[in-house]
């Protein structure tokens, strides 16, 4: 007992020294920060057993005078790193200890153990590079002590307590465990470890036979440096304090687009690797993702490529222009609205046409510039209305004739000669279109 009080007190002075030896501001005696996570650990400690303080919450837990200590290193473990904050462990131990609760004496304990480890020095808690380095543990697995199969009837344990009746301590008990211990690392792969551990007998009644198990020793760590706990040491790692990835040296993909995330634009959306990582958007709303859309910013359709369909400019043909029947003699004299005899073969040459064409015609009277404007309208109207009675004599439809006196305003000549003066006195006949 007291040689494992000893190394505990040792442990914790050592661990001391080296906090304060941190918080000075001497170079030359400040520990470096170190990676706490290598791929393997090997620790070698001494062990106690205390079966006195299973009963009630830590009774006697610091009594330890109740100890049963096995004073040489017996207690061997393996560890090894899963990523940054689980680890996987087996660890066995072994000697001639005592329960003192049900005072046996100098019986032979064997335990072996496989168990789970949660590290607080992972980065989410504690600094991944600190010397301090707690971890929480659940295990299970094989409990030896040759109780000889003890039974218990009406037995009251050392501490005044019942031990419930017709429990039998056999020898072997699967045992489930849990604990917490810290590792204080001197130096990058060398450090102490303490521990304290419950150790509960499944298949008993009660809490007959459970202790719990205290050890100190050394750990050593060696393997590949990975502080991630991604696989890849830190050597070969381009992403040393993220999970990542082997095929893109140690980096992660998120979104699992085949781009590392420290590459990736948009590296919680999957994206082509073109387009850095990130989807193709958008942007016009036509369904037409832009990597496809010619026209990304006007909507569009599919058959022309997310562009619009372009403007069709359909020709309309030129509108037929309304047939004009001119006569090509003058017509009327100077201030007059009757027809010349000689004109009268026009008349029936127009009225023909007008009836095997059909349609409706416009009769369109005309003056010369010479006369007041008022005279002339009304000269041009009467002149027209002349023509529309000729032709309704020669069998032309009255009802499709519209007569207009248009007056000097549309003269055919602009000269002032008795010539251009009696071509401007004269009739058109349009068809309306």
């Amino acid at each position: 007992m007291k040689k494992f009080n000893q190394l505990l007190l040792l442990i914790l002075l050592i661990s001391a020294g080296l906090q304060a030896q941190e918080e000075q501001s001497q170079p030359q005696i400040q520990i470096q920060p170190v990676s706490n996570h290598y791929t393997w650990q090997l620790g070698v400690s001494m062990f106690a057993t205390d079966h006195t303080s299973a009963r009630g919450v830590f009774d006697g837990f610091f009594d330890f005078d109740d100890y049963s200590v096995v004073p040489y290193p017996a207690k061997f473990t393996l560890v090894r790193g899963l990523n940054k904050s689980f680890d996987l462990d087996a660890s066995v131990n072994f000697g001639q200890v005592d329960n003192k609760r049900l005072n046996v004496e100098n019986e032979f304990m064997v335990n072996g153990t496989l168990g789970l480890r949660y590290r607080l020095a992972n980065g989410y808690i504690l600094n991944p590079t600190s010397w301090f380095d707690p971890y929480l543990r659940l295990g299970a697995g094989i409990h030896h002590f040759d109780y000889q199969d003890l039974e218990f009837t009406n037995i009251i344990d050392l501490q005044n307590h019942p031990i419930s009746n017709g429990a039998v301590a056999g020898n072997d008990h699967f045992t489930v465990t849990g604990g917490v211990g810290i590792n204080f690392w001197f130096a990058e792969k060398f450090g102490a470890n303490i521990m304290s551990e419950y150790y509960h007998m499944r298949g008993m009644t009660g809490d007959n036979i459970d202790f719990f198990q205290h050890s100190a020793g050394l750990v050593f760590r060696f393997g590949k440096l990975d502080r991630d706990g991604d696989g890849i040491e830190d050597k070969d790692d381009e992403c040393p304090d993220t999970p990542g990835l082997a095929e893109f040296n140690g980096c992660p993909d998120t979104d699992g687009d085949g781009l590392p995330d420290h590459l990736d634009e948009c590296p919680l959306e999957p994206g082509p690797i073109e387009n850095i990582g990130c989807p193709y958007r958008d942007r016009d709303g036509d369904g037409i993702l832009d990597d496809v859309d010619e026209c990304p910013d006007v909507p569009g359709i599919i058959d022309y490529n997310g562009c619009p369909p372009p403007i069709r400019v359909i020709e309309q043909p030129e509108p037929e222009q309304p047939k004009t029947i001119v006569f090509q003699d003058v017509l009327f004299e100077f201030d007059s609205y009757r027809i010349k005899m000689s004109e009268f073969s026009s008349i029936t040459e127009a009225a023909e046409e007008i009836k095997s064409t059909g349609g409706i015609y416009y009769i369109d009277g005309h003056t010369d510039v010479r006369g007041a404007d008022a005279y002339n309208d009304k000269l041009s109207q009467q002149r027209a209305q002349a023509v529309k009675d000729a032709l309704v004599q020669e069998g032309a439809d009255p009802n499709k004739l519209i007569v207009r006196g248009m007056g000097e305003r549309f003269p055919v000549c602009n000269e002032d000669t008795e010539e251009c003066h009696q071509l401007n006195r004269r009739v058109e006949i349009l068809r309306k279109e």
